[in-house]
């Protein structure tokens, strides 16, 4: 502020606000700094403005958003005034400071996309963006690295890798034109997107071979071992571990070993083996000789117990023919990925021989055992192999064949050697990346063999549960259905039962009224005469129905008790159908065990004996005991006969007689009908009591149905909401591997081409 004080009153005075925007520079006031180098530029386009801005962006440690947006509009000044280099260095410059910063990132990037977006590829434009080389390639090395656990970034790969491409391509940087090229076309194949840019790529691919030097650098380290800890990421974040190895970062012909066991007494068979490597493989004082291309750290349990010798020869990967060992580490701290151990077959082994044998054969899956023999030598003895190879046998845990190799067979050392361990790969770059692809392809497949396992799983126990969940509304409505089914058939039967006795007594009951009407006759003393006569006609109706209505309705519910076991055991069914399908839920939810409780029902033969106990008591609570003849009409009958009180006792007794008769006469059919009444209502007792004793069964079965409907509807929805949030992971997992799947296209397709693309050179393969 003093600054532009100063300067209002002393216009012409010059320098001060270069002082001044490096000491807001030097005080982290970088909004300030900008500001004044705009508008100091605006008015005399000096470069020292633009440094200035360049070291803003190298020095400051954070640049927040305003000031990102206050470069860009800088970086547009520039743009307009085609001072391209200068442009370039600047967004360089401010990438480098903002890289780290996530929303500053995006702003760059989406600024720099547009910028290069409007350039015509086609007509080749991009040669003038040499400059921007620096920058694109910046930003494709970062994306590469970075998109694995940045997502946002991912968005933008395939546009910058296009600009480089185009930039590369067109100002003659072949290489990188090459290495964007290949990435770009495997970008398209594995995700397949932008297929309309194929063709313009693969000509682009096709100049920068034509182009590229390919000049044979000395290639110190795959470029694709830095895939290895993006899988070993993947495996991680998936749940297993990694498999394999990458302790491999030099270059070297094979990693196979040839190990000599005892001394060989044949000397033409010695000197074969040890001609093969250009040094003695086999010593006469030694139990064992190593060959290593440096020296190797034996350990103690090797060198206490044998007489050992290391054979350190440089170079000795260099020449195919000598190609025998290669050690990463101390022997038996890993031993090579196969081992051929060499037997002299004219000598005997000794058990601590074979106890090494078997040390090797213990820490290398990959072994060949082979004894070799001489047949045309004089110290050839058949017993001597014999004996060897039976040794072997019993001794070892060796599942593969015991190869017998005699020397007269092969023409010459290099024959033998390739019979050993095959032939050497001229192409070592080739060679590894394909140990790599195997290596990469066999995890990466695994994964995705076991997510889509996985997801035919979820799936399987997912409708399995939905299933069972139907099934569930299935047999709730069929223990409804059962329920009033026995409901109506209890209902049914009981009504039947009442009108199946009424039908009895209405005939039974009159006829036995009828047929006591003559005893009345014998009846003479008046004052008893009445009471006298309900006897006679009230204990024949009693006695009847003692005897017959019990027999008659035991009988027919028995009947109806077969029945009732039939419709129990429909329920019984389906509570078997309620445990099957429990099995069911249990095979696609095995928590759904400890959540539920037992389905116990009632047995039949329990119910039944409780629906015989409430019958019999029904039976033994009908009260029989009805007025034959009733008391009110009788009397007022008597009494309206006033008549009869002057007539004589025989002629009053017979005139009660005929009273009596007439009224049972006439109330015959409603003493039928008091009876049925009775019998009925004790049936509708006995009806209530039936279905109260059923309805504790039934209910009791659909609050267990409801229980488990629930558990599994919420099982159904904790596991689909589970493996949405797997889902969502491995998707993201498939992506990464996507990534890397790209990567290991893009190695072979520049393989293709005799080439391979590393830290800026293209290499030959050799």
């Amino acid at each position: 502020e003093a600054a532009r004080n100063v300067i209002k009153i002393l216009s012409s005075f010059k320098g001060i606000n270069i002082d001044v925007v490096e000491y807001f520079t030097t005080e982290k006031s970088y909004s300030n700094a900008i500001d004044i180098s705009i508008e100091e530029y605006c008015k005399d386009s000096s470069p020292h403005w633009i440094n200035a801005m360049n070291t803003i962006c190298t020095k400051a440690q954070s640049l927040d958003i305003e000031c990102v947006d206050k470069i860009i509009k800088f970086c547009n000044i520039l743009m307009e005034e085609l001072k391209i280099v200068e442009w370039s260095t600047l967004i360089l410059s401010l990438y480098k400071g903002i890289r780290q910063e996530e929303e500053q990132l995006i702003k760059v990037l989406s600024y720099l996309r547009q910028s290069f977006k409007i350039i015509d590829y086609k007509h080749g434009d991009f040669i003038n963006c040499s400059q921007a080389v620096c920058v694109l390639n910046e930003i494709y090395e970062d994306i590469r690295i970075r998109k694995y656990k940045e997502v946002f970034l991912r968005e933008y790969e395939f546009d910058f890798a296009f600009y480089l491409m185009n930039a590369a391509v067109q100002n003659n940087n072949y290489e990188k034109a090459i290495e964007t090229s290949t990435k770009l076309s495997s970008i398209i194949n594995i995700f397949n997107i932008n297929k309309d840019l194929l063709n313009y790529i693969e000509e682009c691919k096709e100049i920068s071979i034509d182009g590229t030097k390919r000049e044979n650098y000395n290639l110190r380290e795959y470029p694709w071992l830095y895939l290895y800890n993006n899988v070993k990421d993947i495996c991680t974040s998936y749940g297993i571990e990694s498999k394999f190895d990458t302790s491999d970062f030099i270059r070297s012909s094979s990693k196979k070993t040839i190990i000599g066991i005892n001394a060989i007494q044949d000397r033409e068979v010695e000197e074969t083996l040890n001609n093969i490597v250009g040094e003695k493989i086999f010593l006469q004082d030694k139990d064992i000789v190593f060959i290593s291309n440096k020296q190797l750290e034996l350990k103690s349990y090797i060198k206490d117990y044998y007489s050992c010798e290391v054979i350190t020869k440089n170079n000795l990967l260099r020449d195919p023919n000598k190609c025998i060992i290669t050690y990463d580490k101390s022997i038996h701290g890993k031993m090579a990925d196969k081992n051929i151990i060499v037997i002299d077959g004219h000598k005997e082994l000794r058990d601590i021989d074979v106890t090494y044998i078997k040390h090797i054969l213990e820490d290398c899956n990959n072994s060949i055992l082979a004894i070799l023999i001489n047949t045309k030598s004089s110290d050839y003895k058949a017993e001597a192999l014999s004996y060897n190879k039976a040794l072997l046998e019993n001794m070892l845990d060796y599942k593969r064949e015991i190869i017998l190799f005699d020397q007269k067979d092969f023409f010459d050392s290099r024959e033998l050697l390739e019979t050993l361990i095959g032939q050497t790969s001229e192409n070592i770059i080739n060679m590894k990346f394909n140990d790599f692809k195997t290596n990469i392809n066999k995890t990466l497949d695994g994964i995705r063999e076991d997510i889509k396992f996985k997801n035919a799983v979820y799936k399987e126990r997912r409708y399995t549960l939905k299933e069972c969940v139907s099934e569930y509304i299935n047999l709730a409505d069929e223990v409804k259905s059962n329920y009033n089914e026995f409901l109506t058939k209890i209902q049914g039967d009981i009504e039947f039962l009442g009108k199946y006795a009424e039908e009895k007594i209405s005939i039974i009951i009159p006829d036995l009224i009828e047929k006591k009407l003559d005893a009345i006759d014998d009846l003479e003393e008046t004052s008893t005469l009445k009471d006298k006569a309900e006897k006679i006609f009230s204990e024949p109706i009693v006695n009847w129905c003692n005897k017959n209505i019990y027999d008659l309705m035991l009988e027919q519910f028995e009947v109806y008790i077969t029945k009732y076991s039939k419709l129990y055991g429909y329920h019984q069914e389906t509570i078997e159908k309620i445990k099957d399908n429990r099995d069911t839920v249990i095979s696609a939810y095995g928590d759904f065990t400890s959540k539920i409780k037992p389905i116990d029902i009632k047995p039949l033969e329990e119910l039944l004996k409780e629906f015989l106990v409430l019958h019999d008591e029904f039976l033994n609570s009908i009260n029989y005991e009805v007025t034959v003849i009733p008391n009110e009409k009788f009397l007022s009958t008597v009494a309206g006969g006033i008549k009869v009180m002057f007539m004589k006792s025989e002629e009053k007794a017979e005139s009660t007689r005929i009273k009596i008769k007439n009224q049972v006469i006439e109330n015959k059919d409603n003493i039928a009908a008091i009876l049925s009444n009775n019998i009925m209502e004790n049936l509708r007792g006995l009806s209530d009591k039936l279905k109260e004793e059923i309805k504790d069964i039934f209910e009791g079965t659909l609050n267990d149905i409801t229980i488990d409907k629930n558990i599994v509807e919420q099982a159904e929805m904790d596991m689909t909401k589970s493996h949405e949030e797997i889902t969502k992971k491995n998707e993201e997992l498939e992506v990464l591997m996507k990534f890397v799947d790209v990567e290991v296209l893009k190695y072979i397709k520049q393989l293709d081409h005799n080439m391979v693309y590393n830290n800026s050179k293209c290499y030959k393969l050799v």
